[in-house]
């Protein structure tokens, strides 16, 4: 047991309520202290209450990439899909296949897409609804999944949106992939992949949907 750190919340408890929730507060801590922390739990109970509005899940039959990883700068992918559930936007999970020695922050993002139905993600800055980015330290090499959490907008059952992968620097962005047997894209319903390079605008991508999950609240 770590007697410094117990040692600390009783002196910090005593600063701020009186002896009996001290002893509730050292008790507390120690359990803290114990298990590792106490947050995870938390989390769990956070993500029994999430409720998939998309999923294309895994596992992957392939990986697609974009960019060369030189002279690469703003390679992007693209999952549109169909929420199928409104509420509020918490979570995006995206599978990613990072290849060694390449470089570059992550960005994910919820974009509007333009054209529905069976639009395009849009490529006007004012459509993206939400961004988190991803320190390319916390993304290691190989078959991962990134997690970004949000806190909204609201999606509306029924809308299109996009999921936009983007990485930052002379690099290449690249995600795990399930295959579809036909042009259209049907590996996973409802959704279609797209690519895009620097400022152009997105383009289909065949064949191929992205291994991704889009939760609300």
């Amino acid at each position: 047991m770590d007697e410094q750190r117990i040692g600390a919340l009783v002196r910090t408890a005593k600063t701020r309520v009186g002896r009996r929730d001290v002893m509730k507060g050292v008790a507390a801590g120690v359990v803290a202290l114990l298990v590792g922390e106490a947050s995870p739990v938390a989390a769990r109970r956070h993500r029994r209450k999430l409720k998939r509005t998309f999923r294309c899940p895994g596992p992957a039959d392939d990986t697609y990439s974009e960019g060369s990883g030189v002279d690469s700068f703003g390679a992007r992918l693209a999952q549109v899909f169909t929420a199928s559930r409104s509420g509020s936007l918490r979570r995006i999970a995206v599978g990613m296949a990072e290849l060694p020695k390449t470089k570059g922050d992550y960005a994910i993002q919820l974009v509007a897409v333009s054209g529905s139905p069976n639009g395009l993600p849009s490529t006007d800055p004012a459509k993206v609804l939400a961004k988190v980015s991803i320190k390319d330290k916390n993304v290691p090499a190989g078959a991962k999944t990134i997690v970004a959490s949000f806190d909204g907008p609201a999606l509306v059952a029924g809308t299109e949106y996009a999921v936009v992968v983007e990485r930052f620097g002379q690099t290449l962005v690249r995600t795990q992939v399930r295959k579809s047997l036909d042009s259209d894209g049907t590996a996973c319903p409802n959704s279609r992949m797209f690519r895009a390079f620097s400022d152009g605008g997105f383009t289909f991508v065949p064949f191929r949907d992205m291994v991704v999950s889009v939760s609300v609240a």
